[in-house]
């Protein structure tokens, strides 16, 4: 080969090695830039995911005492009803005594 289409050569292969190592540092920009914005984009997602967790426990916890506070009026009348059929017994046994 003449050094002219060497020198060529070389030329165009330092002007390719530029032009990808430009488009190298393009893309890593471009790269970072992506990373950053999700990363954003996580974060809104985790304060949005935990407020609306917190609502959903609100809710639960309103649930929660509303089936505890059937459980104790259920208890309460339960106990009601065990007394009235324990007098109810003992008037029976009684009266089956006095015959």
């Amino acid at each position: 080969m003449d050094q002219e289409l060497l020198a060529f050569l070389d030329q165009r292969f330092t002007e390719a090695r530029a032009h990808a190592q430009g488009l190298v540092a393009e893309t890593r920009r471009h790269a970072e830039g992506l990373a950053v914005e999700t990363r954003a984009f996580a974060q809104g997602l985790a304060v949005e995911t935990r407020r609306h967790f917190d609502v959903v426990a609100e809710s639960l916890r309103s649930d929660i005492r509303l089936v505890a506070e059937g459980h104790t009026a259920l208890a309460r009348q339960l106990d009601e009803h065990r007394r009235e059929q324990d007098a109810a017994h003992r008037e029976i046994l009684s009266a089956v005594k006095l015959s």
